[in-house]
């Protein structure tokens, strides 16, 4: 206990020096000596290790516990954020390594190498896929299976190809454009074929063109005709002239890759017009024909013979491997091959450009198919498909 300043008795003012009041004579030293012990004793009570068993009665337990739930409580929000965090932060990775992921697996440089080989690959369901004309439609099974036959003319077009989609110019007759999302984030890409000019010079006034059997316009430009809506390939293009004197001129045409103007002359032949002696020549020949008709009677097995030789010469020049979707082989045994299907083939009906193939497969079963056949091309309608005759 420090100094007094008041007597503890009578309340008078002391100095620090009293030891006893000097108004009422209280013994000051001894009052301050026993509050000096009175205090130690407190001190050590305090400081005691193991309290009383009073003084666990008297602790205020649930008071520390309730000041305990509090921090307890205010911890545990924090955990939960943390946790929340993390949750945020390892959806974003995968979300990001996905996005990379995907971008490298859908990327430009991926997709152009897979269209280069399916504009290449000769099948008809893989080039649909990936072509497209200029108006970004996808480009017509006439004009696929026209490029078809270019691969099998000329072996250096499939190098071409993949050349000009590689180096994705514009002005190739083959590039590379947008078309699309995949997956509603990353582009998708397709090869564009530009069209190619065909001039055609012919003799004859106001022609008509056909391109693969299929009626086209033509835009007149001089003395010649345009063709303008081609794409590389090789076409059957017939002039026809609506002069019934005239004789229809067909011919084989092929539209390189990369050549914008392609020329053909095509002259139409005027049909010899016979004079009456000739009629007259021919009038007697049908006469001596009919009269040796008359001796002769082995004709009707002479027919049949000739039935028999057409068939088998139609046959004959069907014999070949074809490319197609799925190729084509017919064997000169009556076997023949298509896709993962094999078995036998006969033709039942030939009919100028009309021809139809009857297919025993094998494990049973038939199906007999109708085509227009040009000697290179087979052409289903049905199918509207093209198998054309590369060896």
């Amino acid at each position: 206990m420090g100094k007094l300043e008041y007597c503890p008795n009578c309340g008078h003012k002391i100095e620090p020096d009293n030891d006893f009041c000097p108004n009422c004579g209280f013994d000051i030293k001894k009052f301050i000596e026993e509050n000096k012990e009175e205090s130690a004793e407190e001190k050590s009570v305090e400081s005691s290790p193991e309290p009383t068993p009073d003084n666990q009665a008297t602790e205020p337990r649930p008071a520390q516990q309730t000041d305990s739930q509090p921090d307890q409580s205010s911890n545990q929000p924090p955990k939960k954020h943390n946790k929340a965090l993390w949750w945020i932060v390892g959806i974003i990775i995968v979300l990001l390594g996905g996005y990379l992921l995907g971008n490298w697996y859908y990327g430009k440089n991926r997709q152009v190498q897979s269209l280069q080989d399916e504009v290449t690959s000769g099948k008809t369901g893989e080039m649909k896929l990936a072509l497209v004309d200029e108006n970004g439609n996808t480009l017509s099974t006439k004009k696929i299976g026209a490029l078809k036959r270019l691969y099998i003319k000329d072996s250096s077009a499939i190098q071409k190809v993949r050349n000009q989609i590689n180096s994705n110019d514009e002005d190739n007759s083959f590039s590379v454009q947008e078309s699309g999302k995949m997956l509603g984030i990353f582009k998708k890409y397709k090869v564009r074929v530009r069209n190619q000019e065909l001039s055609i010079d012919t003799n004859i006034d106001n022609p008509t063109f056909t391109v693969d059997d299929k009626s086209v316009a033509a835009r007149v430009d001089g003395d010649e005709y345009k063709l303008s809506d081609l794409t590389p390939g090789v076409y059957d293009i017939t002039v026809k002239s609506r002069n019934k004197s005239d004789q229809d001129k067909s011919k084989q045409v092929t539209i390189h890759i990369g050549d914008d103007d392609n020329e053909v002359t095509m002259n139409v032949e005027k049909i010899k017009q016979t004079t009456t002696k000739d009629n007259d020549d021919e009038d007697n020949d049908r006469e001596d024909d009919n009269d040796s008709d008359d001796l002769d009677t082995n004709d009707s097995d002479d027919t049949e013979d000739s039935n028999d030789n057409d068939e088998s010469s139609s046959s004959d020049s069907l014999v070949g491997d074809y490319t197609g979707d799925p190729d084509l082989s017919l064997y000169s045994d009556g076997s023949y091959q298509l896709g993962d299907k094999s078995g036998t083939y006969q033709v039942v009906n030939r009919n100028g450009n009309h021809i139809q193939i009857k297919y025993n497969q094998s494990g049973g079963g038939s199906v007999t198919e109708s085509y227009s056949f040009d000697g290179t091309e087979l052409y289903s309608s049905k199918y509207d498909e093209s198998w054309y005759k590369w060896n």
